[in-house]
Parts: structure tokens; C-alpha cells; sequence
């Protein structure tokens, strides 16, 4: 009897072995395996589809691709996987993560992909090598063990740049926001159609070196909305003027008679003093001084500009 029981194991046992030699189907701990003749290693177990469940999910081959398809194989299934919305070794791809902007911090050559930082934060590729190509982003998870995470570049991907990317191949302006279809295109150009301001402090102690400019510049072509001279205690200014301009304008903005450094308050002018264009060139704005007042004396002027789409 225990002869005839050995013989129908494959049935009533664990194990069921297919045919002389063949693979076994076999029950391990409430899993079923493929297993090989030997029950040494798994098998493969070719279907071109299974459901998941009573009435769950169909997944299948679909033309070489794998489908995940509803029960009845009408539509495709939706598949949760939490809502990842950072990067990391084992995060799952989504339409969301690829369709946001990522802020990039800063840059880095393909070649030699920096180790994770102390810092989370979004790197741009701007020179291709090793494993990327330009216009790759890297995910630094902060955790300071380890390399950052490639993130391949894809259409419609959108990345926002806080600071000057310059030393690749791939160049990418501070403060620009652009959309990736093949490389990097800018949303806009620079900054033009938005409008910025440039302000310039003053006070007394500057009238001795006659002139004072601006650290940043008006880029050429640029349309000027209007200029602001506010004076904060304007009796410590009782014997000085200002122009505000350029270096080859000088009164360009306001000559000394669109403002009254002696009376604390605003002086606007809308445009330019003399309607004349910005220039050519991009350039400083410049304050130019006359006269000696008193100690203490303090004012600003702010430019506001803009350049223009077309």
C-alpha cells in the first residue's frame, strides 16, 4: 500500500511533477511553485495572461509589452503604488513626478555623478558622460551615504533653475524655468516679459565720490516703466541733487529737476526722463551727485523695467 501511495504523491503530496523528467508544481507553505525536475531551482511558466483575484486585474502580454488591464480586459487598470513624490533608489516612476518642476540646485558632469549631499535637492547633467546625458536630472536624498539617483530626461519634464548652470555643454540662465522635448527649452527667455526692479541706497557720505552705481545691470533693449528717487529725511539734503541714468546717460531716468532730495517723499517719473530708449547695451543704472549736504542724509532709487517678448 505505502508503494501505491509513493506512486500517486505527485497528486495527493505537495509535489506534482509533470510528465518523465518534467517540471513540478509544488506547494510551498500555501505559495505554489514551478519548480525544476531536480525541485533544485524555480522554472519558467509561460501564460499570455492571469488574473489576480476573483475579479481582479489581468495581466498580459500585449505585442511584447505588459499590460495590466481591468477584469474583463476592456481598459487598463490603474495601479497604486502610493503617491511617491520624491525620488530614491526604489521609487516608483509616475506621470505626477515627471510632470512637475523640479527646482535644480545645481550641476553636474555625467562623468563624475557627486555622492549624496546633506542637502535634498534636484542636480541638472549639463555635460553627457558615463551613464547620463545632458539634460538628466540626479535625486541627492540628503542621507550623505552614497550616489544620487538618475533621473532620465523626459518629454514634458519641467525643471526651474535657482542658480547660474554655466559649466557644461548645457547652459541654463538663473531664476528660468524650462521644459525638456529633446533638450531644454526655456518658458521664457531670461526674464523678458517680467517685469524686475534694480534699487540703489544712497546717502550723503556718497556725494563725495560724484557718482554711484548699481551692482546689476538693465539688460540692453530693455523698456523702462518707471523710476523712483525716495528721499527718507530730506532737511539732511539741503544742499544736493541727483540725476539718475546710465554712464553714457547720465540724467537718462531723472535729471535733478524730476526730484527734490530736500523733502522727504517719492519722485516718480513713468518712462525715461526723456522718452529716450534704454540702449544697446546692458548697463548699470548710475546716480550722479551734486553738491555737499549734510550728515545724514538717506534715500533710494528704484528702476523698474522690462523686457519685452516679441
Amino acid at each position: 500500500m505505502a508503494n501505491i501511495f509513493q506512486k500517486i504523491a505527485g497528486i495527493i503530496g505537495s509535489t506534482f511533477q509533470i510528465g518523465i523528467g518534467g517540471p513540478k508544481v509544488k506547494n510551498n507553505s500555501g505559495d505554489i511553485e514551478a519548480r525544476n525536475a531536480a525541485d533544485s531551482a524555480y522554472t519558467s511558466f509561460r501564460t499570455n495572461g492571469y488574473y489576480l483575484g476573483a475579479s481582479g486585474p489581468y495581466i498580459k502580454n500585449s505585442s511584447g509589452t505588459l499590460a495590466i488591464r481591468d477584469s474583463s480586459d476592456a481598459t487598463y487598470a490603474p495601479l497604486n503604488a502610493g503617491t511617491p513624490t520624491t525620488w530614491g533608489d526604489n521609487a516608483l516612476v509616475t506621470a505626477s513626478m515627471l510632470q512637475k518642476a523640479f527646482i535644480v540646485g545645481d550641476e553636474f558632469n555625467g562623468t563624475s555623478p557627486p555622492a549624496n549631499s546633506g542637502t535634498v535637492q534636484y542636480l541638472l547633467c549639463t555635460s553627457t558622460g558615463g551613464a547620463y546625458t545632458a539634460g538628466d536630472l540626479a535625486f541627492d536624498n540628503g542621507t550623505s551615504t552614497g550616489t544620487v539617483t538618475r533621473i532620465p530626461a523626459t518629454d514634458g519634464m519641467v525643471v526651474s533653475v535657482t542658480t547660474a548652470l554655466n559649466t557644461g555643454t548645457l547652459t541654463v540662465d538663473p531664476g528660468v524655468q524650462a521644459w525638456f522635448s529633446g533638450s531644454f527649452t526655456p518658458l521664457l527667455t531670461g526674464d523678458s516679459g517680467i517685469a524686475q526692479s534694480i534699487m540703489v541706497e544712497f546717502s550723503d557720505a556718497d556725494f563725495a565720490g560724484v557718482t554711484k552705481s548699481s551692482t546689476a545691470t538693465i539688460p540692453a533693449d530693455a523698456i523702462i516703466l518707471n523710476t523712483r528717487v525716495q528721499v527718507f529725511n530730506g532737511a539732511a539734503f539741503n544742499a544736493g541733487t541727483v540725476a539718475v541714468g546710465h554712464s553714457s546717460a547720465a540724467a537718462l531716468l531723472q535729471a535733478t529737476t524730476d526730484n527734490d532730495l530736500t523733502t522727504a517723499g517719492l519722485n516718480i517719473v513713468e518712462g525715461t526722463s526723456t522718452n529716450a530708449d534704454w540702449g544697446a547695451a546692458a548697463l548699470a543704472v548710475q546716480l550722479t551727485f551734486t553738491g555737499s549736504p549734510s550728515p545724514g542724509g538717506q534715500g533710494r532709487v528704484v528702476v523698474t523695467y522690462v523686457e519685452p517678448k516679441t
